[in-house]
């Protein structure tokens, strides 16, 4: 299965891992479509290095879920459900337990003590994610305008005014119906 990477950030191309999200109120939606089927297929098109494990699929969907809610909350300026915060810092806590410093011609930086262990994914994105909620960038975070998208994007446009997860794709969308619509209402 080819996976698009359209969030421009780790983290949120692993919460892109569904065909869409609809949503029924302000706080609930459903997942569409599930496109995550092994971590280890979506990990290795995102260049991480894992292996197959079927224990790992529901932790990272619940995961993924948690994610998707942390990030919209930010976005929406509301606060996270506890729980889902309390989520990301388990898994951030057992990402810390694997890491450890190494230097590299000379260079330290951090390196995983387990490279094999089906759950390295999961421990680079709650890093990443980590990361992502505590710099900066967080206020370039977007959810995608697409009527039942739900992507997450960083918004790297120069006036971050970047609308949709892709233009081909939902962008395109949009515009089609916006044409119909006006074309109808002309008649």
């Amino acid at each position: 299965m080819a996976f698009k990477f359209l969030g421009g950030h780790v983290a949120l191309d692993f919460i892109n891992t569904v065909g869409g999200r609809t949503h029924t109120s302000a706080n609930r939606y459903s997942v569409d479509r599930e496109r995550l089927e092994n971590l280890a297929d979506w990990a290795s098109e995102a260049g991480i290095r894992s292996r197959r494990s079927s224990t790992t699929l529901d932790r990272a969907i619940t995961f993924r879920e948690a994610l998707y809610r942390l990030f919209k909350a930010v976005i929406e300026q509301r606060r996270p459900d506890p729980k889902d915060s309390e989520l990301l810092n388990r898994e951030l806590a057992e990402a810390r337990t694997h890491e450890k410093l190494a230097f590299v011609n000379g260079v330290p930086s951090f390196t995983w003590d387990d490279r094999d262990a089906p759950e390295l994914p999961l421990w680079i994105i709650a890093r990443a994610a980590a990361e992502l909620l505590t710099s900066p960038d967080i206020a370039r975070v977007r959810a995608c305008g697409g009527e039942s998208c739900g992507w997450l994007f960083l918004d790297t446009s120069r006036n971050r005014s970047r609308q949709w997860c892709d233009m081909a794709d939902c962008g395109n969308i949009a515009k089609v119906r916006r044409f119909r619509m006006k074309d109808q209402s002309a008649r």
